[in-house]
């Protein structure tokens, strides 16, 4: 969705997809460094009172940056899709 900086503001129209794609990111990145860093001595200490294995604790934690990674995924995709539809609306009014 930040790509958008980098197109005219003039020639833009954005769509709720745009807005979308850009919280999807924001979202999923701010949600990968939660997990990731510090959701992970955060589930460890929980999980240790609740599952018992080590990989059971582990499982739940990559299951968590598995879902914020895939936020982050889908909102490039959708801002790949808008960028893609602009570029080629533009294209076609020359």
């Amino acid at each position: 969705g930040a790509v958008y900086g980098l197109f005219p503001a003039d020639e833009l129209e954005a769509e709720s997809r745009d807005y979308i794609a850009l919280w999807l990111c924001i979202g999923g990145l701010i949600a990968i460094l939660i997990t990731g860093y510090i959701g992970y001595f955060i589930l460890n200490t929980i999980a240790r009172s609740l599952l018992s294995s080590q990989l059971a604790r582990e499982t739940v934690w990559l299951c968590a940056l598995s879902v914020s990674a895939a936020a982050y995924a889908i909102g490039v995709a959708l801002a790949y899709m808008s960028i893609v539809h602009v570029t080629d609306c533009k294209d076609k009014r020359r």
